[in-house]
Order: C-alpha cells, then structure tokens, then sequence
C-alpha cells in the first residue's frame, strides 16, 4: 500500500502545482509550452483545462491516496490520465513532428507516472493476494 500512496501523492501534487500555475498565469505557462494566448476566449480555455482539471484531477487523487480502499481505483485514474496524455503526445509526433526540450521533458515525465502508476497497482495487487494467502490469527489458534 505504501507505493501506491507515495505514486497518488506524488502524482497528486504535480496535478495541483501544474493545475495552480496555469490558474494563476495562463499565458506565462502557455508560453512555456509555445502557445500564444491572444484572445479572452483562449486564456479562459486554458484556464480552465490545463488550472481547473488539473487540480481537480489531483484533488481526486489525493481522495484516493487517503482511503486504502480507494488506492486501486485513484491508480487506475491515474494510469488513464498518463496513458491519454502519453497517447496524445505520441500521435503529435508522429504527425506534428518534434515540439522542442520543454514538451520532450513533459512526454518523459509523463511516460515515467504512467509506469509508476502501473508498477503500483501491480505491487497493491500482489500485496492484497499475499495478504488474503495468510491465514486470520484466530484461525491459527483454533
């Protein structure tokens, strides 16, 4: 269980920090990804997607992290999340070709919380069978 709180959490707080700093400066951040913010429409859009999901995305969880009966389901979102945002990444470089260091780094990082997520959930799932194998203290002392 402890590896999956630590990915939950981890992952948590990039989702909060990357989700906040889009809230707060929108066209800063968008800059750093190459995008030209120019309109009221855009930045709203931009707010909104990359701010407000992003920090909903970690609030949830965190959620997860927090209840040990949650920790596969936050996991299985968190895996969704990556495994979307690595997908997208990939098809814009088949097509779009290379976008620069700044999204090479985030596409890594991205497939790095992805194989963390995965490498969790097998731990918690391997974790739960050994744990269901032992046999109860009160059936040992019947």
């Amino acid at each position: 269980m402890r590896i999956a709180r630590i990915v939950l959490f981890i992952s948590a707080a990039v989702f909060a920090a990357i989700g906040a700093a889009f809230l707060a400066w929108p066209v800063a951040m968008a800059g750093q990804a190459g995008m030209e913010l120019t309109r009221s429409a855009a930045i709203n859009d931009v707010r909104a997607v990359y701010g407000g999901m992003n920090v909903g995305i970690a609030c949830f969880l965190l959620f997860c992290g927090l209840g040990s009966t949650r920790l596969a389901t936050g996991l299985i979102a968190q895996i969704a999340v990556m495994v979307g945002l690595v997908s997208g990444r990939f098809l814009s470089l088949w097509i779009d070709g290379n976008p620069g260091a700044f999204m090479l780094v985030a596409h890594a990082i991205e497939i790095a919380g992805a194989l963390a997520g995965v490498y969790a959930f097998i731990a918690l799932k391997q974790e739960s069978r050994a744990a269901a194998a032992k046999p109860s203290p009160a059936a040992a002392t019947e």
